[in-house]
């Protein structure tokens, strides 16, 4: 997202080209200049761009820190946490459930979990899994202050958190009617990797690893 952020805010405030093929070619001096800039502004710690063209690496550049408040610099070897990209393993964790018949794209969440029935919003019983990983099962973007709460204390294992918080979540009442709004939410791709990982009897960290990681070679992808 920083990346992303970043390529925008550069192209857009300055009129320069990143992307080899161009008339102007940009140095690593130039691109560290221009991220310093960007990073003083919006008051990063860090800030690494990658520019990649027809499969090849034309140019790369850090600047800042690795954390605020902390003296070492962020340079081009390190490995930054990627979030969102988790949301499109997930959906593909579930197309491949699918496959293998142990899955539905109409499963519903109180099919996953009966014994939440009664105890989760009624809205939430009918919701399938298509509709979470198009975020149109109604789930909000912002997850309720009761689930943070609980999600802070970090008890137990990841998938004993996953359900303590996606219980909190589906308690509360949905924010639009399932099915009848797009509503980006994390809280949604939560509530579907708890429901492969009940369907596997696996933590989603070990589906990744198995399912996506070690078929795709993805050898240096971690939690």
């Amino acid at each position: 997202t920083l990346t992303k952020l970043c390529l925008a805010l550069i192209t857009g405030a300055t009129g320069l080209s990143l992307y080899a093929g161009e008339s102007r070619a940009v140095d690593e001096a130039d691109i560290s200049k221009i991220l310093n800039d960007v990073r003083t502004k919006h008051k990063f710690p860090g800030l690494a761009v990658l520019v990649v063209k027809d499969g090849v690496i034309c140019e790369r550049a850090a600047v800042g820190v690795r954390k605020q408040g902390d003296s070492a610099l962020l340079t081009t070897n390190d490995i930054f946490h990627i979030g969102s990209c988790t949301k499109s393993m997930t959906a593909t964790l579930a197309a491949m459930f699918i496959e293998e018949g142990k899955l539905r794209w109409d499963t519903t969440i109180v099919e996953i979990f009966p014994e939440w029935k009664g105890r989760m919003n009624k809205q939430y019983e009918s919701v399938t899994m298509e509709q979470l990983l198009q975020h149109r099962g109604g789930v909000p973007g912002s997850p309720p202050s009761t689930a943070w709460k609980e999600a802070w204390k970090e008890k137990g294992t990841p998938t004993e958190q996953r359900l303590v918080f996606i219980e909190a979540v589906l308690t509360k009442p949905p924010k639009a009617t399932p099915g009848t709004k797009t509503i980006y939410s994390n809280q949604g791709y939560a509530i579907a990797g708890a429901m492969l990982e009940r369907i596997a009897g696996k933590p989603w960290e070990t589906l990744m690893q198995e399912k996506l990681f070690k078929a795709l070679h993805m050898d240096s992808a971690g939690f």
